[in-house]
């Protein structure tokens, strides 16, 4: 419903023009021929491909950042000095990339209208820059490692819009290149470019349907969607082959924070993964909870050790029932111990994104009764428990019924 009237709104008071805009004497019907599918099926996989690598080498520079010692500020500084580096040999790097991406669209001529998208170029008076296929493999090159350094170092954008740009730029490219080979010269360029922008955008958010429909509607051309359709669908399946995070839920992923269901078989308790079996954090104290309050939460609970954490919610330690056992009958002098002073280090911590079977040997070997969850190795940050018991007991079962079935 927001969404409708949000639409109804947008279009009563700026109308149903297109956001990008197309030449309007290029007939598209060439590009949904039959004996065309099979270019589209080749930009798809090449999307496929590039929108893996994409996030791939967003998520390296990300890890590379995040280990780095540097202040967030000197990252940035660098980002930006790399950024105004390639800016000099290609100015349209600038910004989210939408009228250098609106420019490759508008182009009727290839052959005089991709001079522009250089201008303002150190090396604008190049003759390499007379070929559009290099004009637009360099602009796909540039724009690919300027969006990889900022993302990847922390700058707060998005990154949509550059996908669709890198999308147009392959799709282009791959057109010009088509051409040059003497093949496909009856199909536009533009509508190479068209389908490239959805194929990247499907492989980048995994969302087909969504990139579909968001070039339908930025071109309102009917004829792109038998093309469009292939492309997409392929870009997504041939890049979860290579990534299997999407550019949205990637973070998650490093986190330990989604767990991947894809592949397995339902109800297996040998192939799941921690994250199925979790429950909530066992009954947390704070590093600088007292005795007397540490002694009340383990009289209200059964559990035999109680997860510490830090004041920004880090696990630190465990405390056993035997630790504060052992201080129960003290005078009042030990009301000044806090839970810092008793606290043992954990041994036994889970990720949800492990499998059950490598982390068999672990909770076997756990005094635990409740053993806890973080989100990842590194930040350490309490997300739930797994019950050592149940666990083995789903195990054996899963592993008892295997037997079963082949003796049947």
């Amino acid at each position: 419903m927001a969404s409708v009237v949000a639409t109804m709104v947008s279009r009563f008071w700026f109308g149903i023009e297109p956001w990008y805009v197309l030449p309007e004497s290029i007939d598209f019907g060439q590009a949904a021929r039959f004996s065309q599918m099979g270019w589209f099926l080749i930009l798809g996989t090449l999307s496929g491909v590039g929108g893996a690598f994409f996030l791939k080498s967003i998520q390296k520079v990300e890890s590379a950042t995040e280990k780095s010692a540097w202040p967030s500020s000197v990252k940035l500084g660098l980002a930006g000095l790399a950024v105004g580096l390639i800016a000099l040999v290609f100015p349209g790097v600038w910004g989210n990339g939408y009228e250098i991406t609106n420019q490759i669209l508008k182009t009727e001529s290839p052959e005089t209208g991709f001079s522009v998208l250089v201008q303002g170029s150190v090396l604008e008076s190049l003759d390499a820059w007379k070929i559009p296929l290099f004009v637009l493999a360099g602009l796909l090159v540039a724009k690919f490692v300027a969006t990889v350094v900022t993302v990847g170092a922390g700058t707060v954008g998005g990154v949509f819009t550059p996908t669709l740009f890198l999308g147009a730029g392959l799709g282009a490219a791959f057109g010009q290149a088509l051409g040059l080979l003497g093949c496909a010269e009856e199909t536009p360029m533009v509508a190479f470019a068209l389908v490239g922008m959805g194929s990247v955008l499907a492989a980048t958010t995994r969302s087909p349907l969504l990139a579909m429909i968001l070039i339908f509607e930025i071109s309102l051309k009917y004829e792109l969607m038998p093309p469009l359709m292939i492309g997409c669908v392929v870009a997504t399946l041939v890049s979860k082959k290579f990534f299997k995070a999407s550019v949205y839920s990637a973070p998650l992923h490093r986190r330990g924070l989604v767990v991947d269901q894809e592949n397995r078989r339902m109800g297996s308790a040998t192939d799941r993964c921690i994250g199925d079996v979790m429950v909530g954090p066992t009954s947390p104290i704070k590093e600088t909870a007292a005795l007397p309050e540490i002694s009340e939460i383990f009289l209200a609970s059964p559990r035999n050790y109680l997860p510490v954490l830090s004041s920004d919610n880090r696990l630190v330690g465990v405390i056993s029932l035997q630790d504060v056992k052992a201080h129960l009958n003290a005078g009042d002098e030990m009301r000044a111990v806090i839970a810092l002073d008793l606290m043992r280090p954990v041994y036994t911590v889970l990720t949800p994104n492990r499998q059950l079977m490598d982390a068999l040997p672990e909770i076997m070997g756990s005094e635990m009764e409740m053993i806890p969850v973080v989100n990842s190795n590194r930040e350490m940050r309490l997300v739930g428990s797994v019950s050592r018991s149940k666990t083995l007991g789903l195990m054996s079962e899963a592993i008892a019924k295997s037997g079963v079935e082949n003796t049947i």
